[in-house]
Formats: structure tokens, sequence, C-alpha cells
């Protein structure tokens, strides 16, 4: 399967630089190395720039956008619009999974597939031990887990998106876009995942201002009564990975 693995940043706070930095050195060691693609808004900062120069098999790609926030919804059909790539890995730069398990266990006959069974939200000091040591230990016991297909992480037919004009680009910053593309995708698409455990890795919660507005959007469209994110809380048995 033709997959392109794409990342999409703009002006990253320090912890996204360092989960950035963390990401790209695990993906270095992937059999998808050269098929990753840094798909970045522009901004005076250049932060992530010295981080990607470190990894010159990824390609990294500017797009100078009209705002002065985050764009993803521009940022993405942009690329979009001429990737070559069978199938797009759509992955937030905080979230880390197992990338050689994925490809070797992915459905190969799915249209859409989620590269994770469900995925764990790491607090600050779980963030920070896994950064020094690429090892999962857990701090605290209970905790919230996600298994909805589009957020987070999600690997995509590039036809079925192109089908479907990509992104709506009424949203800004974060948040919905990715939830909006799957409420408006085909009922009869085939659907996909890997067992495997995804992790999201700790950061300052951002502004609410773009979240909310998107927010009301997403519902003013009628997208909660079809799609809604399937959270719970789980029991860790084990508490090292």
């Amino acid at each position: 399967m033709d997959i392109g693995i794409i990342i999409p940043i703009y002006n990253l706070c320090e912890y996204r630089q360092r989960s950035l930095a963390f990401n790209l050195h695990h993906l270095s060691n992937s059999k998808l190395y050269r098929n990753v693609v840094i798909v970045e808004q522009h901004s005076p900062s250049t932060n992530s720039y010295d981080i990607i120069q470190r990894f010159p098999g990824i390609e990294h790609k500017i797009f100078h956008i009209e705002s002065d926030v985050f764009n993803k919804s521009v940022l993405l059909n942009r690329y979009i619009n001429d990737c070559t790539f069978s199938y797009i890995w759509m992955l937030d730069v905080d979230v880390y999974l197992d990338v050689d398990y994925v490809t070797s266990q992915v459905p190969s006959n799915s249209h859409l597939i989620r590269p994770y069974e469900f995925i764990q939200n790491l607090n600050e000091k779980e963030s920070d031990h896994l950064l020094k040591t690429t090892y999962i230990k857990f701090d605290e016991v209970r905790r919230e887990v996600n298994n909805a297909f589009g957020k987070y992480s999600f690997i995509i037919n590039t036809d079925l998106i192109k089908s479907i004009g990509g992104y709506d680009e009424a949203y800004e910053g974060w948040g919905f876009q990715d939830l909006d593309l799957m409420s408006r995708l085909p009922k009869d698409i085939v659907h996909g995942y890997t067992k495997n455990i995804a992790f999201h890795l700790y950061h300052p919660t951002a502004s609410r201002k773009k979240y909310n507005k998107n927010k009301e959007l997403f519902n003013k469209k009628g997208n909660f009564k079809k799609l809604v994110p399937r959270k719970k809380k789980i029991l860790d048995k084990n508490k090292n990975i």
C-alpha cells in the first residue's frame, strides 16, 4: 500500500516542538521514513525548520496562507490537491504510535483506517518520561481513551478524500475539521483498524476561541447526531509498556 504520512504544523509551542523532534526521530527508523511529509503553514518562527533539518530524508512543504491563526483545513487541502500517494496517513504532531506495526497490519481493502484500537492521553509527567526514555510509564491508573474515527490520526484513500472536496475550509484553528470530514464520507466505504495502542503527548490546552466556533459550526450542520466521539475510562492492568 502506497502511504504518505502527513504531519500538519504551524508556529509550534515548546511542547509540540519536543513532540515533533521525538516523532521525527521515531519515524526516521521506520520503513515509511521516505514517505513522511511535513506540511507547514508559514509563520515567522524558524523553530520547526531547525528541527526538520536534522532529518534530511523528510519532505518539508511550506504554504503561505493569509491568516494569523492556524488554518489546518486550508493547509491540508493545498497539499491534498497535488498529493500522489494512494493513501494519506494524517498524523497530528503530538500522536505517538508504532508506525511499522501499523503498516504491517493495515487492511489493504479499506478506504478508511484507524491506525490504532484506541488512543490514550498521557499527562505531563508520563509524556516527559516517554520523550526521555522512549518507554511508556503510567503515573495515573485510570485514564481517558478514545477510538472515534477521525480523531488524532487516520489513514484515508486519497481519491476518496479528493472526491468529497477535502476539508471544509470554514473551520479555523484546531477542532472538528477531521470529524466533519468523517461525517461527509459515503456510508458504504470500508472501514478498518489495527490492534495497537496510540498515545497522545501532553501539551497545555490551547485557546478555545476557534475551537468553540468550530464546535458551533459542526453542531449547526447536524454532525453531533451523526458522529459522536467515543470516550471511556479504562483501568490499566500494567504500569509499564
